[in-house]
């Protein structure tokens, strides 16, 4: 697996994903990270790591920014739904 030259992280493990955060209706970016089969996710608002699964209920990503470029989020509703569908 080759490495972000940026992060010197493996490849497709570290993502800048734009949210739409249901609570405040506004969108906002937070960065996606696969660590051990699941996707953690570090918002700045909150200073925490917390797994996907977590805010799915509030969070609806919308665009992707990762090695492979930007994306726009389509298909399922759910954070973890579709960040699974962009990481197989």
């Amino acid at each position: 697996m080759s490495r972000s030259p940026m992060s010197g992280l493996p490849e497709r493990i570290c993502a800048f994903v734009i949210v739409m955060d249901k609570t405040v209706h506004r969108q906002h970016a937070v960065v996606a990270v696969r660590y051990a089969g699941r996707w953690l996710i570090l918002d700045n608002r909150s200073s925490i790591l917390v797994e996907s699964s977590d805010v799915a209920a509030h969070y609806i990503p919308l665009v992707v920014l990762d090695q492979q470029g930007v994306r726009e989020f389509v298909g399922a509703p759910t954070f973890a739904n579709k960040a699974a569908s962009f990481y197989r």
